[in-house]
């Protein structure tokens, strides 16, 4: 999609995943010229993951 799309600067993005993935598309949609403001994002992870980082806090 970035390869098509030079200049976002009159888009939103919405974003959902796993952090790492959230993050990389953010910074990407940032390169391209996106308003900050304009980049929602929601980041998840599993169960397992939670419970670890509860578990090592």
């Amino acid at each position: 999609m970035l390869a098509d799309f030079d200049n976002l600067r009159d888009y939103s993005g919405y974003l959902c995943g796993p952090p790492a993935m959230v993050e990389a598309a953010g910074r990407a949609l940032k390169r391209r010229r996106m308003a900050p403001r304009r980049i929602f994002r929601e980041k998840f992870t599993d169960a397992v993951t939670v419970g670890q980082e509860l578990a090592s806090a």
